[in-house]
């Protein structure tokens, strides 16, 4: 059986979830709850949105903005890491709010962080087993309120059936365990067993709204704010990027020999949809342009790479080197979106080459 990676992002997680929901005492209406991030990370500068919540009851995926920022059936908010590297150093996952631990698992092995044939198909394994969450902590919040957090590192999760936590506390480590491309930690809240969108307040059956008709529930002092499409990673290599090793390391060089046979910049996204454009270049210590591209995006990607560059037959010039991806994405008649990254890059004389990173 052949499963596109496509397939499976668009794989429900909620099978994974029976395990660990029960019953709870019906809450009243005005019960309210602030949670803060289920990870030890500062929003878009080392952990990034990568899907939202699902609220479209067709075989769609629309996020509670109305956009695509989500697959089919997802059932809360990913929040991912930038690289294996990041997981393998270890980030916390945490508790979103004061609670009582009410369940747990643990055990799964991480998958490998490139995919195959053969592990997508021991994902679909793993989904018949009513394990999608992979490791998993399940949380009573309190007044109805109950956290779900999934694809915990395989050993790492340190809390016990019935220990209270308060908010920021340690339950683990961020993994790749369960249904999972990337390292990141999938957040699900529930209210009386319904499941809620913590951006907007509303039950997933409710679908999109108004930026008037929201109610976040995310602490305040966190500014959490939806965003359509972010870059997450970009950096510079010697030759074309292998994107399979930068899912692994997304480090960027900081400086290169003169006598290089190759210069490229490369940039990763989450949420980029069909026909946003991107300006990317690069330039020269003169301020001259050493390489240009202009990209359609063709289709909706919940993750995407470009990169761009040229093959250099000749010493490049010493000194700096600036790299920007501009991301434009019109929206007819509303102020067009735009996104942007940057990176610089030494390229050093023959005298210092010896000193370089590679």
């Amino acid at each position: 059986m052949t499963i596109s990676r496509h397939n499976i992002f668009i794989i429900i997680l909620s099978l994974g979830f029976l395990f660990l929901i029960g019953h709870t005492t019906q809450a009243q209406a005005q019960d309210t709850q602030n949670f803060t991030l289920p990870l030890d990370c500062t929003l878009n500068q080392d952990c990034w949105i990568a899907n939202y919540l699902d609220v479209d009851k067709t075989d769609g995926a629309q996020d509670f903005n109305c956009g695509p920022r989500s697959y089919d059936t997802h059932k809360g908010t990913d929040f991912a890491i930038t690289d294996r590297l990041a997981m393998e150093k270890e980030v916390n996952a945490v508790a979103a709010a004061d609670g009582t631990i009410m369940r747990f698992r643990d055990g799964q092995d991480d998958w490998p962080p490139i995919m195959t044939e053969e592990i997508q198909e021991a994902q679909l394994a793993l989904f018949d087993a009513n394990k999608g969450c992979g490791n998993g902590v399940f949380i009573d919040h309190g007044n109805g309120w109950k956290g779900i957090y999934c694809h915990l590192k395989k050993g790492s999760i340190n809390v016990k059936k019935g220990q209270k936590v308060k908010a920021g506390d340690k339950i683990g480590l961020v993994g790749q365990s369960g249904f999972a491309q990337f390292p990141h930690i999938h957040l699900g809240l529930y209210h009386n067993d319904k499941i809620i969108d913590p951006f907007s307040g509303k039950t997933a059956d409710e679908g999109c709204s108004k930026p008037d008709d929201i109610n976040p529930l995310w602490d305040q002092s966190l500014h959490i704010e939806y965003d359509p499409v972010v870059f997450y990673a970009a950096g510079f290599k010697n030759g074309a990027p292998d994107f399979d090793s930068i899912k692994i390391d997304a480090t960027s060089a900081h400086s290169y020999p003169a006598d290089i046979k190759a210069l490229t910049f490369w940039f990763a996204l989450y949420g980029i949809n069909d026909g946003d454009m991107i300006d990317v270049e690069i330039r020269d210590p003169y301020d001259l342009v050493f390489a240009r591209q202009e990209i359609v995006q063709k289709g909706n990607k919940i993750r995407q790479f470009y990169f761009t560059g040229k093959k250099i037959n000749r010493p490049l010039k010493a000194g700096e080197y600036h790299a920007t991806a501009t991301l434009t994405r019109m929206q007819g008649g509303i102020a067009p979106i735009r996104r942007k990254i940057s990176r610089t890059l030494r390229i050093e004389d023959a005298s210092q080459s010896e000193n370089t990173h590679q």
